[in-house]
């Protein structure tokens, strides 16, 4: 199953609305950037300080904000993973990501034709359920050198604030009332990942992401862009 993925992904099917354009549109001249953001106090924390609430037909999850991607683990085909070394720093990371907040696994069935999932049931052997709630959905991002100008803007705004620049990109979706998914093999990555919680950028660099940014496409389970 894992090789029927690589092929449509790169074809430019996405799993959850078909085939669509590899360029993105730009956002709208008349883009309000104050539009669909949290409330101006709003600061995003780690779990169970602040966290996501998904309402079912008979409970509701709490999660946190930010959703750990598990579609690269045991994952050969598309994301070319080595158990043999990779397995361990995985390991380390998930106990980071737990210490700083991070609960909120994106996993399926089909990912590495079941050894995500396995590789899930590892790291989280020994929890209660409501510690670590999966979910199971994906999205197909856009070519890199379309983003480019925004990737440009990120790195300085980074700079000045003193995160990484995957802080940056996260926080803007975070303060949008976003739950982003994020991809972690590997310790330093869960690190740059949750230095994304506990600040929040300003309005104005807010505004500036949002020039040199692209129009997003909803569909009935993900937000694409």
């Amino acid at each position: 199953m894992q090789h029927v993925l690589q092929t449509a992904l790169s074809a430019g099917l996405s799993a959850t609305s078909g085939f669509h354009s590899s360029r993105p549109p730009p956002m709208p001249k008349d883009h309000d950037d104050t539009q669909d953001l949290t409330p101006s106090g709003f600061v995003p924390q780690g779990f169970p300080e602040g966290k996501v609430t998904y309402r079912g037909k008979n409970s509701n999850v709490d999660a946190s904000w930010i959703t750990i991607g598990a579609w690269p683990w045991g994952d050969t085909a598309t994301w070319h993973w080595d158990d043999a070394t990779e397995r361990g720093p995985l390991k380390q990371a998930w106990q980071i990501l737990l210490k700083k907040g991070v609960n909120h696994i994106d996993t399926a069935q089909v990912y590495g034709s079941g050894e995500s999932k396995r590789i899930c049931g590892e790291l989280v052997a020994g929890m209660n359920q409501n510690d670590f709630p999966p979910k199971e959905y994906r999205f197909f991002s856009y070519p890199m050198k379309y983003i480019e100008p925004t990737l440009e803007v990120q790195k300085r705004i980074a700079e000045k604030l003193g995160v990484p620049v995957a802080a940056v990109a996260l926080n803007y979706n975070l303060v949008h009332g976003i739950v982003p998914v994020v991809g972690v093999r590997k310790p330093e990555q869960a690190e740059q990942d949750t230095a994304a919680l506990r600040w929040a950028l300003s309005r104005e660099e807010i505004a500036e992401l949002d020039r040199v940014s692209f129009e997003g496409k909803t569909t009935a389970l993900w937000q694409q862009g």
